[in-house]
């Protein structure tokens, strides 16, 4: 009798501490804009860029969008279909903390990687403004009608090529079209935890896309890309490769 009583404590744990369906936690998204991996301020502060140039950024944003969890069986759990990164407005301090967004009661369990687009689906960046929702993401962005499409990432800015102190050269660089969207899968576990918040910490180093592993964009030739849709892949192309999870 006694060694059935010894064992009821062990067998009531067993019973709640093994696959709990109904597990859930949350999870958060912090983006951080970095340079050779220092915070991004975009209130004028100068960056070595090359040849004794340098560069200063001011205005920083980007969707994602389709953003997934990979299941270990090969399956997805959505989280978001699209969502605002906005990185301008940022000093020293404030750069560093980046931005964050959130999703709630995801179910609990380990995750393999997280996948999402940078930019916009087709079927995301064929909508028009009166078609979307107010509280959507896309109201806050950039619909250009010219273009027929969102401008799915801006990056904006101003050079000194003479290295005399004063920035006198203009960095206008949007991307957009359809043909711009890249997808990203960060491998990696994902552990969500019940009723707690995991997160997860990417970087995008603007120093990897400007100079894009020893070749740099050529930014005194292309002081604005608006139309230019081979310049804009190549740029799509190198900010998918600056996206690194911490």
């Amino acid at each position: 009798m006694k060694k059935f009583i010894y064992l009821l404590p062990f067998i009531a744990l067993t019973i709640f501490s093994c696959g709990d369906d109904d597990a859930v936690g949350d999870l958060e998204l912090n983006f951080v804009a970095t340079y050779d991996g220092q915070p991004v301020a975009t209130d004028g502060t100068f960056y070595d860029y090359q040849n004794d140039q340098k560069i200063q950024f001011e205005n920083i944003r980007f969707f994602i969008a389709e953003i997934e969890l990979e299941n270990n069986d090969g399956s997805s759990t959505s989280l978001s279909e699209v969502e605002l990164i906005n990185l301008s407005g940022k000093d020293a301090v404030t750069a560093a903390e980046g931005e964050s967004v959130s999703f709630e009661e995801i179910k609990g369990g380990d995750y393999k990687s997280i996948t999402f687009h940078i930019g916009l689906s087709e079927r995301l960046n064929n909508l028009k403004p009166a078609d979307i929702e107010a509280t959507s993401p896309l109201q806050d962005g950039t619909y250009w009608s010219g273009w027929g499409s969102f401008i799915f990432s801006t990056v904006e800015g101003k050079a000194d090529l003479d290295n005399d102190g004063i920035a006198e050269h203009n960095m206008v660089y949007h991307i957009g079209g359809n043909q711009s969207v890249r997808p990203k899968t960060f491998a990696g576990e994902v552990e969500i935890k019940n009723n707690k918040t995991t997160t997860l910490n990417f970087e995008i180093d603007l120093k990897d896309m400007f100079m894009g592993n020893g070749q740099p964009f050529d930014i005194e030739k292309f002081s604005a890309i608006h139309t230019e849709t081979d310049v804009m892949e190549d740029l799509a192309d190198r900010m998918t490769e600056a996206f690194n999870r911490n």
